[in-house]
């Protein structure tokens, strides 16, 4: 029952643009939605809104009606609120206010007082006056000593805790065990079941999203492949959890119970294995705890993106077809490869 505010991911979320018709202030979301579906009304989103944000709101997952909302941080691609990103965000808003401010821009008047042929000490004076920085009475009043100090030492404390979030989202997802395994998958030439192998590709001019996989069986069956080119998601990542989760319902499809994925996006490998720090991709999550069920036997492992060509190869053909394709099957198509 959330209202039409700020519904558009955009840097910074905002309501979207009419097309033109008078929009009910008081629409809900849930009016947008089809309940017998339990997707976007087309016809009703084309109807009230403008074409660039109809794409952008289609594209938004839809969990169960009956599930009640959550909370999520949309400065994160995670949706999980970071101490680095409340400041990146807080940071960018100051200047965006700042950019609006009346009376003329003095912006390159203070780039100019720095190549002023003088010496470095008025080069300096010039700019701290131009920036209203000069220390004279009335601003040394408004600065309590104290409190500068407080501030600074709050801030080296962000700043260090930004920094430790920052080598963890970067380097903490893969431990020396996990290292060796992506190392020896890349090599290792038997095993037993399948290996299912995923890739997405996207492009923000593009209509369509493709997704890929590549299929090959311990037991010297005819490999299989998938290719299908679906609404333009919102982002690569969103892409690339869409291509997983259409290759484990292919392989539930065709009763193949004891599969390896394998993938090129270590994103996806650290979302699987840590679905509750990745809000924003909840309703994704909740499909594929559902799916992984149906599997006797299941692993996600990330693979170089060079032991990954066949899934990209699907993935990127299909995106740049002008039509819906969906390609399911066990001979290869010329216009695939």
């Amino acid at each position: 029952m959330v209202r039409l505010v700020s519904l558009i991911p955009a840097q910074f979320p905002r309501p979207a643009k009419s097309n033109g018709s008078i929009i009910d202030p008081s629409l809900k979301v849930n009016s947008l939605v089809d309940s017998r579906s339990n997707f976007w009304n087309m016809d009703l989103l084309r109807e009230l809104f403008d074409p660039e944000d109809v794409a952008l709101i289609s594209a938004l997952p839809l969990g169960v009606s009956t599930k009640e909302d959550t909370l999520g941080w949309h400065y994160t691609k995670s949706g999980k609120y970071t101490v680095k990103s409340g400041y990146h965000t807080t940071r960018i808003e100051h200047l965006d206010a700042s950019s609006k401010s009346f009376g003329p821009n003095i912006k390159p008047l203070k780039a100019y007082a720095w190549k002023v042929q003088c010496p470095p000490k008025l080069r300096h004076f010039l700019w701290q006056i131009l920036s209203g920085c000069v220390p004279v009475t009335e601003n040394l009043r408004k600065r309590d000593p104290l409190e500068v100090l407080r501030l600074a030492e709050k801030e080296a404390q962000s700043w260090q805790l930004a920094q430790n979030e920052l080598h963890t989202d970067n380097y903490g997802f893969l431990d020396n065990e996990n290292r060796n395994r992506v190392r020896e998958i890349s090599l290792e030439s038997n095993y037993l079941g399948y290996r299912c192998f995923t890739d997405g590709s996207w492009k923000g001019t593009d209509t369509f999203s493709g997704t890929g996989w590549y299929c090959t069986s311990s037991n010297g069956e005819m490999p299989t492949m998938g290719a299908a080119n679906i609404r333009r998601s919102l982002s690569p990542l969103h892409t690339e959890v869409e291509a997983l989760l259409w290759a484990m319902k292919c392989m539930i499809g065709a009763d193949n119970q004891d599969v390896a994925f394998f993938t090129d996006c270590s994103d996806l490998v650290k979302m699987v294995s840590s679905p509750t720090e990745w809000p924003a991709f909840s309703v994704y999550l909740e499909d594929f705890q559902s799916d992984r069920e149906e599997f006797s036997s299941f692993s996600l492992s990330l693979i170089p993106r060079s032991a990954n060509v066949k899934a990209d190869k699907l993935a990127r053909q299909v995106r740049t077809e002008p039509l819906h394709i969906t390609y399911v099957n066990n001979i290869p198509q010329e216009w695939l490869f």
